[in-house]
């Protein structure tokens, strides 16, 4: 099988995944604007996500001018390799954007852990709590009146 031949078959793959993914006809493309939609504080998180945003929009870009022009394009091993390794990595949940939700879950569980807990049902349950003793005391009150102006 030629380098061109692998390529286009592993591109695919990925393609279809995608696809699937984004119940869209885009496939890779609409993996690549969701990285793009990504603001650039977020997506430092995540080592390798440049490198990977770039080599996605270059090798698309070469299977687009394969499919659409005449002029020849070369597909190198490493390119196939790559795009088969990028298709493991999305199957795996290790590709970027997996790797920014699985970042967010985690810092948002963080965050729940050190927010204090409760504190306005706290707030109201006390308040509660005082009104009853208040309104208590106040029955004990009107209760022993009561009873003293019956004796007396």
């Amino acid at each position: 099988m030629s380098t061109t031949d692998d390529f286009i078959k592993k591109y695919k793959l990925l393609d279809k995944l995608c696809k699937e993914m984004y119940m869209s006809d885009k496939g890779v493309t609409s993996y690549i604007d969701d990285m793009k939609s990504v603001p650039f504080a977020d997506s430092k998180i995540i080592d390798g996500w440049r490198d990977d945003l770039y080599k996605l929009i270059e090798l698309r870009g070469k299977r687009n001018k394969w499919a659409h022009d005449d002029d020849v394009v070369n597909f190198s091993r490493s390119d196939c390799t790559w795009i088969e390794d990028f298709h493991k990595r999305v199957l795996k949940g290790n590709d970027p954007l997996a790797l920014l939700r699985k970042h967010q879950k985690m810092s948002n569980k963080v965050k729940s852990v050190n927010a204090p807990k409760k504190t306005k049902k706290r707030k109201k349950s006390r308040l509660k709590s005082f009104l009853w003793r208040i309104a208590l005391i106040a029955g004990m009150v009107l209760l022993v009146y009561y009873l003293l102006k019956k004796l007396f």
